[in-house]
């Protein structure tokens, strides 16, 4: 969300548009009055319908179990053992995330092979020898990317424009140096998106 962007109009239209939701539950998730009366009922509810799944992922112990949610399957869990433990009691937290990253990288493929809502196909590939062969690119990977250059490009536009105005030498220099690394940045972001 851009700064000074409508948050509630903003959180609604992105819950509409998500194929997955993650639900990041600790005891501050579950107090939030805003979450419990809008966000999860919102995706709950898209999930009865079949337009996205959702996921919770116990971030701290808390008694998730009373939630309307309580009901999902919840991640991380422990791969030897499949019990469920909150991230921030795993002996190294970066493991935790891993199996959660895993599970989503899982969850994703098994929607690709069953030809799911989640993926949308790219009309380009097929013209593109290189990238012909390559798995198609999710919807949420395009619009992650699409956000991603639209900032770059802001960004750069920005800092060219006081490329011009800046007269301390060291200054100028920084700047042609962050200008260089942003043009490189969109140039690869242009490249996935086949633009």
């Amino acid at each position: 969300m851009l700064p000074g962007g409508e948050w509630n109009k903003s959180i609604k239209e992105n819950l509409e548009l998500a194929d997955i939701v993650l639900l990041l539950v600790s005891s501050d998730y579950m107090a939030s009055d805003y979450i419990n009366r809008v966000e999860v009922p919102l995706a709950m509810q898209r999930q009865e319908n079949g337009l996205c799944t959702v996921i919770p992922v116990l971030l701290r112990s808390c008694l998730f179990e009373e939630m309307p949610y309580g009901k999902y399957e919840f991640l991380p869990k422990k791969p030897d053992n499949q019990r469920l433990v909150p991230v921030e009691h795993w002996e190294r937290p970066d493991e935790a995330l891993t199996v959660i990253v895993r599970r989503l990288n899982e969850l994703v493929r098994r929607a690709a092979e069953k030809d799911a809502p989640l993926l949308q196909p790219d009309p380009k590939n097929a013209l593109d020898k290189a990238t012909k062969d390559a798995p198609p690119m999710l919807d949420i990977e395009r619009r992650g990317y699409e956000q991603q250059l639209n900032l770059a490009t802001h960004k750069l536009q920005r800092l060219q424009t006081a490329h011009l105005l800046e007269t301390d030498p060291a200054r100028q220099f920084a700047l042609e140096h962050e200008i260089q690394k942003l043009e490189t940045l969109t140039a690869e972001l242009k490249s996935k998106l086949q633009i």
